[in-house]
């Protein structure tokens, strides 16, 4: 697994502690997190860092692909991963959580829209919503 550091050479970065710090948020977290949990995990640290440049941070490591943005239709809001594999997701309507599928049901599918349409598919992002076990109880319930 990549370090920060190393993640930050790969993606042509310099080696700043802000973003080393960021890198090493969304790593330690191991889900999406939102650019608030982020600055308030850095918070927790110690660091001093403003939401702005968290935002401003993120919104580089994404353009450099280092990190991935999700937009959930929900609470939630916008999330962001580190973009070190292809996940996609079950998020519960309910308590919020998301919960990583472990593999990709599209693949084929990309392949067949591309001999079928001719339409270079590049990428995709699925997020299924619903409700998880707890919540689908206590709705029952």
């Amino acid at each position: 697994m990549e370090d920060s550091k190393g993640r930050l050479k790969s993606c042509g970065l310099k080696n700043t502690r802000q973003r080393r710090e960021i890198i090493g948020i969304l790593e330690q977290s191991g889900r999406p997190v939102s650019a608030e949990g982020i600055f308030f995990g850095l918070r927790e640290q110690g660091e001093t860092v403003s939401l702005s440049t968290v935002y401003r941070v993120l919104e580089l490591l994404v353009e450099k692909k280092a990190v991935r943005r999700l937009n959930t239709v929900e609470e939630c809001g916008t999330l962001f991963e580190l973009n070190d594999k292809h996940r996609h997701y079950l998020v519960c309507l309910g308590c919020h959580r998301m919960f990583p599928l472990d593999d990709c049901p599209l693949k084929s599918y990309e392949k067949e829209l591309t001999d079928k349409t001719g339409f270079d598919v590049t990428g995709h992002s699925l997020e299924i919503y619903g409700y998880c076990r707890d919540c689908r109880g206590k709705r029952q319930g």
